[in-house]
């Protein structure tokens, strides 16, 4: 029989390695198939992998102009500006994953196994970098929390996460004034437009106002931003990811949510060291989360809105907790609630709101590759050829490099409360 021009496995070759062919499609089924997910990641200075600069990636940041306000002399030549430009680097790391495939699996599956395999750890791949990418924003000192708005429609305002509650949610009102920040910030846009990445419970708080825009309604012609855009806000274009920073607390104790104070109160401390102990209604026992309480890493607390640091636990069934001075006042039989959340340990969704060149990052094609080794690839290792592997490498970074084009705005969602941290 003739050859057809079937695309095979280059078997003769050193390490039996798949043809250029070969290698390349799948490369692109990983690329094409995490790009969905990779919201956060979308929005950055995209830098190539540097080569031959050792583990770092470094970007550029110009200073502006200042206005030129003094009138220029006849036949004089001014002095002119200098260029002052700083630089910020982040070190470059390495992350991947494999899976090992038998030769069973491989003779008796209906499916290709090694493109699913390679589109499951495109997903794998995308979730790993979008969290590295949302890291990096999260670490963004420009935050705003949303007020609380009482049934009367009066508003309070919010200084800290833990007084976070429902009634304190995204509005349109919000998204102008966080896009108004942006702009005495001077941040560009994207094609007109600032972005903020929304968690999908946050995105169907906004869904009914009549100022949101959805995608479909953009109008003829009109094309979407970049993937995942929901819609558009006073000049905000929604991107949704579940993948937007979720903040609650874990468990306390391996039998419940919360502790229970004793009938004790617990008197408020003005000192800045050393700490006040507490005894407790219910036992602590062996395994219960609070009872890792250090000073080094405090558990965090939460009573009725106020943030308290437990740097110490004691087991027994009576616990006793130590909390950090200084520190407000807890009244008798109060329920101790997990902290790091709003009031109560209510889940608390993170907005980022994203003006161009707020950060960078490394060009993900770049510096990502898909890794199949086939059978026989290993030599001895694999002495009767029974396994091969397919697997992801990316040497990534992320890097906030104007501070001013990004703001993180803390909210409580009327549907999200079943969410769980990310």
């Amino acid at each position: 029989m003739s050859n057809l021009n079937v695309n095979t496995t280059l078997s003769n070759q050193p390490g039996n390695d798949l043809s250029p062919e070969i290698k390349a499609f799948y490369r692109t089924e990983l690329l094409e198939e995490g790009k969905p997910n990779l919201v956060h990641t979308q929005f950055g200075a995209h830098r190539p992998l540097p080569k031959g600069n050792g583990k770092t990636i470094e970007w550029r940041r110009w200073d502006a102009f200042p206005a030129a306000m003094t009138p220029l002399t006849e036949g004089v030549t001014p002095d002119g500006s200098r260029i002052n430009v700083s630089y910020v680097t982040q070190e470059l790391r390495q992350y991947g994953d494999y899976t090992t495939l038998s030769d069973q699996l491989e003779l008796t599956a209906v499916d290709d196994v090694v493109l699913e395999a390679t589109d499951n750890h495109a997903r794998s791949m995308a979730l790993t970098i979008e969290h590295v990418t949302r890291n990096e924003l999260l670490t963004g000192t420009n935050v705003a929390y949303a007020p609380k708005v009482a049934a009367d429609g009066s508003k309070t305002a919010v200084t800290s996460r833990g007084q976070l509650d429902g009634s304190a949610l995204m509005t349109p009102a919000l998204a102008a004034q966080v896009a108004n920040r942006l702009k005495l910030a001077n941040a560009p846009k994207f094609d007109g437009s600032y972005v903020a990445i929304v968690h999908p419970s946050v995105a169907s708080d906004l869904l009914t106002h009549p100022e949101f825009v959805e995608t479909h309604k953009y109008g003829p012609g009109v094309q979407n931003l970049f993937d995942g855009e929901v819609g558009k806000l006073h000049g905000v274009c929604l991107g949704e990811t579940t993948e937007a920073k979720v903040y609650r607390g874990a468990p306390l104790t391996v039998a419940a949510e919360t502790v229970t104070m004793g009938t004790a109160a617990l008197s408020a401390s003005t000192s800045e060291s050393g700490y006040s102990e507490i005894t407790l209604a219910s036992a602590l026992v062996s395994g219960d989360r609070i009872l890792s309480a250090s000073e080094d890493e405090p558990v965090l607390l939460n009573v009725d809105g106020v943030t308290y640091r437990c740097i110490g636990a004691t087991a027994g069934s009576a616990g006793k907790l130590k909390i950090a001075k200084p520190h407000a006042a807890l009244s008798a039989n109060a329920v101790i609630y997990p902290g790091g959340a709003g009031k109560n340990n209510a889940p608390v969704f993170a907005t980022l709101f994203l003006g161009k060149g707020a950060y960078g990052n490394v060009d993900l094609e770049d510096g990502t590759d898909v890794i199949i080794k086939q059978r026989g690839s290993a030599g001895s290792g694999d002495p009767l050829d029974q396994r091969s592997s397919v697997g992801w490498k990316s040497t990534y970074a992320a890097r906030i490099l104007m501070p001013e084009f990004l703001v993180r705005v803390e909210t409580c969602s009327e549907t999200g409360w079943d969410a769980e941290a990310n």
